[in-house]
């Protein structure tokens, strides 16, 4: 088993946030774990509010995350 590190979206496109999400995903290449960026499938989504509950998923929100996850795990799956 790989580690595999998820970030949470930065919807509110945060300019410190993303500086860590790159410094993240460099850090991954270096060290050879999976890293996944939840943000560009939320930005991508058509109402980006529906994914939320104030500070957290929704159900939609979970299920995108998910989705997400099980594509980036499937990827990394050799047989």
């Amino acid at each position: 088993p790989r580690f595999m590190l998820v970030s949470f979206p930065n919807i509110v496109n945060d300019a410190e946030y993303s500086d860590q999400i790159k410094a993240l995903d460099k850090q991954a290449k270096v060290q050879n774990f999976v890293y996944s960026d939840l943000s560009p499938n939320y930005s991508q989504s058509p109402d980006p509010k529906k994914l939320f509950l104030k500070y957290h998923f929704s159900n939609e929100g979970h299920e995108l995350a998910a989705r997400q996850i099980a594509e980036t795990i499937s990827k990394q799956v050799r047989y």
